[in-house]
């Protein structure tokens, strides 16, 4: 094609401008093109003005790939050129007295308000009017006006300007920047279109507004608004919205209209004004399908982004939010959680600067630092130590526990046996170790002794009786036979005497005890240091029963029995949550709470002539009656109710209260069937306290890799802590290659499909690493198909691995999964230890994480977490930590050579003597979507590598190139899906392609000399322009 073969006419989309790349306005002749925007040193005569340019092929063929690069809404004049032209042109409009009232009146809108958004009048008016007011503007700011929306080019006989739309309501429409970029028209007389139309150019081949995000910010602050901003739909009710809620209200076009909805909020963002997004669309999403389903895909655009999202619903009578807030009322707000679902791309990232990073050091000299540090808080070298807290948090492996015997044996030798250190364990079975033999271990009241079977009471099954009722287990101490017995007798003995109490009496310089001992600081006093090794603190201080219609009907019935004990004050109560427990929806799985749950109680209390007020006060009279009334430890209990009176007032009471003062609050009772098929029930979730009294006297040491410094200091905030975390070097025998696919949850592993790919996966590992020993580590209902297909290899599940060393021998160990609590039974975890304090949000978003690779490569990507930093730090002991403990099941480190070298130092459990033969390397698999700071790993993709290299993406844009130059010699108009098939690359090229060409923007011409005269508007009234216009 050349230039010879080209006819005079006007540029279209198919054949744009060859200098300003636009696609209307401009003139192509057979050598030349008169461009509108570009000067050049040869003015064109006559007409709209303009420039002339010579034509070349290469100039004509750069227009074509710039038009193809460009979207349609970029060809828009530049913002800073739209603001301009648009404010000259509202310096010529006015507001009617009939628009007026209707902002006035209807709207609500103050008149300093409407002046200051800058709603104007707009009419079809005369013509002639139009095109001079055109023509004005025109000659101010030259041929850009044609990129302008509301310009129009129009050829009678002569080529002219004039201006378009329908009569009404001229609404300016605001980019982040405050500048005007569009208008949208509240029509006077509505027609096919609607209500409200865009101010446009393109029923001429001119540009449209695109789809624009209108920024409406509180008028008359003296600071912007910064945090949270609202999203609805139209910039008029974004307006009146912003005006009610004093707060920025973003407007979309349309539901369907997202394009830069994302640019708007990045802007947003980095302009440090939104710290949360409120979704607040007209409540017509309700009957809606297409709407509603907009509304999730906006909210899971932002969490994706990084923003807490709120989801707004109200009364379906009132359409908008606007409606909505003029009305009186206030949205209901429900927290986003974002389902992170599909593939999340990787970022390049340039890697932390290494003077910022802990230089990574041996296990040898790990250990080494360990130890001193230790010793030094037990010396008081470090401060008080009563006023001291230590959170050892190192690497799973670095043999942790073993050290703290070393450390407590070295503090206590040559030491009076008066002060003594306190060790909680999890497990009795983590307690033993060589280094603990001079040690004394307490035991629960039923736990049997694992070489003489002796349990330390000698009524274990009454205890677990009066256990099962909730009765304090010292109620049944109180009433043994064989008190003094107990407390003579140390240790399981021949004579089968009990222990229990006697125990405590051991003159042991370090005692260890369960874990559970701990909130009972009566049985452990005032220790010198005390110890708390891999106890889950958060799950210690919890505590969940429920009250079934059996147990509620038993209590009831036991009350109407004896009318005479202070029990019967409770029976009102115990008659409301036996009625409500009766009349649940049958078989159905559900759970009620919070205001539904109290509303719920209080409509069935009204329905037996009952206020929930009364029945709450007669109750907190009842007394728990007493199961040993007449009765020994060896008779056993009376039948009488479970306890649970007492904790179950202090709830109800505490949440009516807050209900009734409309008061938000995070909820610890809750009515459910978790289930089909099983028995509805209340749910109570208990908090107990932490014995911070009883530590006042002693060095608290934290020895848990799963907690943050922040946890530590929100669970015993009167403490000065040090973090014990040293930077530990990956052996290099130890090799640890991460999948990063997919997530491969519990529920993406249990469908037929998926679960047939991941063993697929596995047996290619199994198959390539014949004769090696193979450990694999996934969810427990994966397991199973896991054994029956590979009976050849070690298996374990996650949740259940802490401490265990069955993986220790491997020379392959494979973590199938990311291990994901259940988000409702974590979300009532933190609102039952946190019930206190600010209401628990539930909201998620996916943050930015990184995966650390050989030779200081960064891979940015994002995953799901919480807002709240409590449930952050919840979730991330839950998934990121019990990733990272199945990870070192295969002792990675024990591979260092300098330890390997130095045989008396063991890790944990005696690693190296349970080696049959001693490991020279371990590969770890991981099949798992989600970044584990601190450890580095080789990143790589089932399908391809992560990041393609850049020789390949070179040649795949020169062959992109080819192509396109060679379909326009054809003449044929550039396209995606015409480039695709005649390369055949893939889409994402494709797409990568065109997003790294540079924009396009031409700057607005200077006027032209030799244009139209100019008409003088000042001479014509306002009031007549406002009203043809």
């Amino acid at each position: 094609m050349n230039a010879a073969s080209i006819k005079q006419h006007r540029v279209t989309r198919q054949q744009p401008c060859p200098v300003c790349r636009k696609t209307h306005g401009c003139l192509l002749f057979e050598s030349h093109v008169v461009c509108l925007r570009v000067m050049s040193d040869q003015p064109a005569q006559g007409g709209l003005g303009g420039w002339r340019h010579s034509l070349q092929e290469p100039e004509l063929y750069r227009a074509a790939l710039s038009t193809f690069f460009q979207p349609s809404s970029e060809r828009l004049a530049p913002a800073g050129t739209l603001d301009k032209v648009y404010r000259s042109l509202h310096g010529h409009l006015t507001l009617t007295a009939h628009h007026k009232k209707h902002l006035t009146q209807e709207r609500q809108l103050s008149l300093e308000a409407i002046a200051a958004r800058g709603y104007q009048s707009w009419g079809q008016g005369d013509r002639l009017l139009r095109s001079r007011l055109a023509e004005v503007l025109h000659d101010l700011f030259g041929g850009v006006v044609l990129d302008v929306p509301g310009f129009l080019l129009r050829e009678q006989g002569r080529t002219y300007l004039t201006l378009g739309g329908p009569a009404g309501i001229l609404i300016p429409v605001r980019n982040t920047e405050e500048q005007i970029v569009a208008h949208q028209i509240r029509t006077d007389r509505p027609g096919d279109s609607g209500k409200y139309v865009w101010l446009s150019s393109t029923s001429r081949g001119g540009p449209g507004p695109g789809s624009p995000v209108h920024v409406s910010r509180p008028l008359f602050r003296e600071e912007p608004a910064k945090g949270r901003v609202w999203l609805t739909e139209g910039p008029l009710k974004a307006d009146i919205a912003s005006e009610r809620l004093g707060e920025v209200v973003l407007a979309l076009p349309g539901v369907q209209a997202d394009k830069h909805f994302l640019p708007t909020l990045q802007r947003l963002q980095e302009r440090g004004e939104i710290s949360e997004l409120v979704i607040a669309l007209d409540s017509d999403w309700h009957e809606k399908d297409a709407v509603a389903g907009a509304r999730l895909k906006l909210a899971e655009a932002a969490a994706r982004q990084g923003i807490p999202v709120w989801m707004a619903d109200w009364d379906t009578k009132l359409k908008g939010l606007d409606d909505l807030l003029l009305a009186g009322g206030r949205p209901k707000l429900q927290a986003y959680q974002v389902s992170g679902n599909g593939k999340r791309p990787f970022e390049k990232i340039p890697a932390p600067s290494s003077s910022l990073k802990k230089p990574a050091i041996s296990l040898e000299q790990a250990r080494a630092e360990m130890e001193a540090t230790l010793l030094k808080a037990l010396e008081g070298e470090l401060g008080d130590p009563k006023e001291l807290g230590i959170l050892l948090s190192p690497l799973p492996g670095t043999g942790k526990s073993t050290i703290l015997s070393e450390v407590l044996n070295r503090y206590h030798r040559g030491r009076s046996p008066r002060r003594y250190s306190a060790y909680f364990v999890p497990r009795h079975d983590l307690a033993e170790s060589s280094e603990r033999k001079s040690w004394a271990f307490m035991s629960g009241r039923t736990h049997a002794d694992l070489d003489t079977r002796q349990t330390p009471c000698a009524y274990p099954e009454r205890q677990k009786e009066i256990s099962r009722l909730r009765i304090p287990g010292q109620l049944g101490c109180d009433h043994c036979s064989l008190q003094t017995a107990c407390k003579e007798a140390q240790q399981p003995n021949d004579l089968q005497l009990p222990f229990y109490w006697g125990q405590f009496q051991q003159p042991a310089k370090v005692r260890v005890y369960p874990a559970q001992h701990f909130l009972t600081p009566t049985l452990w006093k005032s220790p010198t240091a005390v110890v708390l090794d891999d106890c889950d603190l958060k799950s210690l201080m919890l505590e969940t029963f429920s009250l079934s219609q059996s147990l509620l009907g038993y209590a009831l019935h036991w009350a109407e029995k004896h009318l005479a004990h202070p029990y019967s004050k409770a029976q009102p109560l115990l008659f409301v949550l036996y009625e409500i427990l009766r009349t649940a929806p049958a078989g159905q799985a559900f759970h009620w709470d919070g205001a539904s749950l109290m509303s719920l109680l209080e409509k069935t209390a009204l329905e037996h002539q009952l206020t929930l007020d009364q029945v709450l006060k007669e109750a907190s009279e009842a007394q728990e009656p007493d199961p040993f009334e007449g009765n020994t430890l060896l008779d056993g209990p009376r039948a009488v109710p479970v306890r649970f009176l007492e904790p179950l007032l202090e709830v109800l009471q505490h949440e009516w209260k807050e209900f009734k003062q409309e008061n938000p609050y995070n909820r610890r009772l809750r009515l459910e069937r978790s289930a089909p098929g099983q028995e509805a029930g209340f749910r109570l979730t208990l908090r107990r306290e932490l014995p911070g009294a009883a530590l006042a006297q002693s060095l608290l040491i934290l020895s848990d890799a799963s907690l943050t410094m922040e946890e530590a200091q929100r669970l015993f905030p009167e403490r000065r802590w040090i973090e014990i975390k040293p930077n530990l070097k990956i052996p290099a025998a130890a090799q640890i290659i991460q999948f990063t696919d997919y997530n491969y949850g519990k529920i993406h592993l249990a469908t037929p499909k998926e679960r047939f790919k991941a063993l697929q996966r596995i047996g290619e590992l199994v198959g390539q690493h014949k004769g090696q020993r193979i450990g694999l580590i996934s969810h427990q209902s994966f397991t199973s198909a896991v054994r029956l297909h590979f009976p050849q290899i070690q298996v374990g599940h996650y949740y259940g691995q802490r401490g265990s060393n069955e993986f220790a021998d491997c020379d392959v160990l494979i973590c199938f999964g990311t291990p994901n609590p259940n988000p409702q039974e974590l979300e009532r975890q933190a609102e039952g230890l946190y019930w206190d304090q600010a209401v628990v949000n539930p909201q998620t978003l996916l943050e930015p994480r990184v995966f650390e690779q050989p030779g200081g490569q960064v891979l940015q990507t994002r995953v799901r977490a919480y807002v709240d930093p409590r449930l952050h730090e919840m979730h991330r002991a839950k998934r990121e930590e019990e990733l990272l403990q199945a990870i070192f099941r295969a002792r990675p480190l024990s591979l260092d050579p300098q330890y390997r070298k130095n045989q008396q130092l063991d890790l944990d459990f005696e690693e190296e003597a349970s080696l049959k033969k001693p490991r020279q390397a371990v590969v770890i698999y991981v099949f798992s979507s989600l970044p584990l700071p601190g450890l580095t790993v080789q990143a790589r993709s089932l399908a391809q590598p992560v990041v393609s290299g850049e020789d390949e993406s070179n040649l795949i844009d020169l062959q992109l190139e080819r192509t396109a130059r060679e379909l326009w010699r054809q003449q044929r108009r550039l396209t995606d899906a015409r480039i695709l098939e005649a390369s055949q690359v893939r889409r994402a090229s494709l797409l990568r392609w065109k997003g790294s060409r540079p924009g396009f923007e031409v700057e607005a011409a200077a006027p032209p000399s030799h244009g139209p005269p100019a008409p003088d508007l000042r001479e014509v009234a306002p009031e007549l322009i406002a009203s043809m216009f």
